[in-house]
């Protein structure tokens, strides 16, 4: 099979020779590759009026897709207008929930679908129009499908009043937790959970809003006697960027797990277990959590003796509250500051900047140099009057 190679110069006669290069997932790396570097404009055009007449094609296939969703990120407005105008006639009936794509298709479509409403410079009417029908179906279907999901994601991003809207529907929130019990569709999911917990540029009435929405649609799945857990990646989005509400219950749904203390050697559950307790407003219920981690001394014990980064930060956001510090002291029967105080040290330094760190050795041995310098120097003056 012919590929687009990363030769841009090549790929209209490639096109031209075969259609078939459009559906190489090597096409498709070497597209993604060359448009994110290129500093010109010439070859995504070119792509494109070779492309174009391939398109409804393309769409029937995830490498056609991918390609497409490259010339979206790194292509120019027309370029974005165009490949919207032919998606909009390509997938007119998937839009409007008529037809299901093909299955392997779904998650490349939800990009594609994405990056298009992410492009907000293009103000085309394809766009638009696109908008107003993704705006215009039941949230239900929305929520309930990977092709529609990132793309609502986008929307809530864009548009509060709609995000709200999404939120307070009842259909919407159990539709979402049906599409989260699907395995094959975690990837999407997680990156739904991305997009609306940890935006770029953070709107804590938003955050708030979609955090609120995600861990209430997965409340049960954080219940002591669930046999599923959610995914860790959104437990993880949950504790470190959900509001103070979603981490006060889960501190406390989380200390009446029964295996909540296996899942403390869990690198990942280290991380989020720390997340809890640093941005947990309610004493008492982070005072709950630990004691039920740290039932004896040698639970203690084990975890400080770790060196991994994840234990030594839970350590340290235990070391940043007193009364934290008070209620291990029961337990262990001895005070563990000095010990907190030292595992919190150790991690600073562990997670320090590469740049910070390189700055201060350099520092330091700029400093040795000139201290070793003044010593020589006042030597030499010494000798000097000695001689005189």
């Amino acid at each position: 099979m012919n590929v687009l190679t990363s030769e841009p110069t090549k790929w209209a006669d490639t096109v031209e020779f075969s259609i078939d290069c459009l559906f190489s997932s090597q096409s498709a790396r070497n597209v993604e590759d060359v448009l994110s570097k290129a500093s010109t404009r010439k070859h995504q055009k070119n792509l494109l009026k070779a492309v174009e007449p391939c398109i409804p094609k393309m769409i029937e296939n995830p490498n056609g897709i991918s390609i497409l969703t490259s010339l979206v990120k790194y292509g120019t407005i027309v370029t974005v207008s165009n490949v919207t105008r032919i998606v909009l006639h390509s997938c007119e009936k998937v839009l409007t929930c008529g037809k299901a794509p093909v299955e392997v298709c779904e998650a490349p479509l939800g990009v594609l679908l994405e990056r298009i409403l992410y492009r907000e410079d293009c103000t085309d009417d394809c766009r638009m129009n696109l908008i107003k029908i993704l705006k215009s179906l039941d949230h239900s279907l929305l929520l309930g499908s990977s092709v529609f999901l990132l793309a609502t994601a986008r929307l809530m991003i864009f548009d509060r009043a709609f995000a709200v809207s999404v939120c307070s529907n009842i259909k919407a929130k159990k539709a979402f937790f049906q599409l989260f019990l699907i395995k094959t569709k975690k990837n999407v999911v997680i990156r739904f959970c991305e997009l609306v917990l940890s935006m770029e540029e953070r709107r804590e009435d938003l955050t708030d809003l979609c955090s609120v929405f995600v861990f209430n649609a997965l409340h049960t799945l954080y219940t002591a006697n669930s046999s599923l857990r959610p995914w860790k990646e959104v437990t993880m989005l949950l504790a470190s960027c959900g509001c103070i509400a979603v981490v006060r219950e889960m501190v406390k749904l989380l200390s009446e797990w029964p295996d909540i203390s296996v899942y403390l050697r869990n690198d990942h559950y280290a991380k989020v277990i720390a997340y809890l307790l640093a941005r947990n407003p309610e004493m008492n219920n982070g005072i709950v959590l630990l004691k039920v981690l740290f039932q004896k001394k040698e639970d203690f014990d084990e975890i400080m003796a770790s060196r991994k980064s994840s234990q030594l930060r839970l350590l340290a956001a235990i070391a940043e509250k007193p009364a934290y510090v008070a209620a291990l002291s029961e337990t262990l029967g001895e005070s563990p500051g000095k010990s907190l105080l030292a595992a919190a040290v150790r991690y600073r330094n562990i997670n320090k900047p590469k740049a910070l760190a390189t700055k201060e050795v350099l520092l330091q041995r700029i400093d040795k140099i000139r201290s070793v310098s003044g010593t020589i120097g006042s030597l030499d003056k010494t000798l000097k009057r000695r001689r005189e």
